[in-house]
């Protein structure tokens, strides 16, 4: 008789895999738990740590201050073999398959600038999805600056995907500026670039995953800085889906 394989535990729904992704950075019980993500039923969070437990990804040891006892949670090393697994797993889905990162970029950008026909128009990046958002302008395609000057009407700038895929730029201001002769007066920049946060999400994925000291990415006041510093007037910079988009003119 050949006997089945026990089947891999699985973390089902998302209340366990956040619950995981907390316990991570520190033991915390359930009320510290409850707090962290926002939930007012104990009925919602105990269940979630039960099941937790039973597919060993997380145990307890019991506090006792006087009269009170509360139990602390933490992950087992099982738990935090699976955490690290499934996060790497859902980044290399994401963040390392530059398809989806640009599918939300122009998804999101096309509300920010509209692209004319008639436009000639500058990339930092090649990607097929990019000819339907250009709208048939004339594009060209380019990873180092070259020294055409006065020549596009739109040079569209991705440094936040440039910095996934190891094409960051060191000096940001110096870029921008050099960037700016190459726009028609009036012209337009648009910059992609990462929103810093300090999310747990993103600092376990920038330090564990991409093994980056410094997780990349500004604030919308240091890209609006940046780019007046480079020259650039009307800046106006929009946060969206963790990314900021950068518009500034020319003129």
């Amino acid at each position: 008789m050949i006997m089945d394989r026990p089947s891999k535990p699985t973390i089902s729904g998302p209340l366990q895999e956040r619950i995981m992704i907390l316990l991570r950075e520190k033991p915390l019980c359930g009320k510290d738990l409850m707090k962290e993500l926002g939930i007012k039923s104990p009925g919602t969070i105990y269940p979630a740590l039960e099941e937790l437990k039973r597919k060993e990804m997380i145990d307890f040891h019991l506090e006792t201050m006087g009269a009170v006892r509360k139990k602390t949670y933490d992950l087992t090393v099982k738990g935090k073999m699976y955490l690290r697994e499934s996060m790497t797993s859902s980044a290399k889905m994401f963040c390392c398959d530059t398809s989806l990162y640009v599918e939300t970029v122009l998804r999101d950008a096309k509300g920010i600038i509209d692209i004319k026909r008639h436009q000639k128009v500058m990339s930092t990046l090649d990607y097929i999805d990019l000819r339907g958002f250009l709208n048939g302008a004339d594009v060209t395609y380019i990873t180092e600056v070259d020294k055409t000057t006065g020549q596009y009407d739109v040079i569209l700038s991705f440094t936040g995907v440039g910095c996934l895929i190891g094409r960051g730029q060191k000096n940001l201001p110096q870029y921008f500026a050099s960037l700016r002769p190459k726009l028609r007066e009036g012209g337009q920049l648009l910059v992609v670039e990462i929103e810093r946060t300090d999310n747990l999400f993103a600092r376990i994925f920038f330090k564990d995953i991409r093994s980056m000291s410094k997780p990349p990415g500004m604030s919308s006041k240091e890209l609006e800085d940046i780019l007046s510093i480079a020259g650039f007037n009307n800046v106006v910079v929009t946060p969206k889906s963790g990314l900021l988009y950068g518009l500034a003119k020319s003129d």
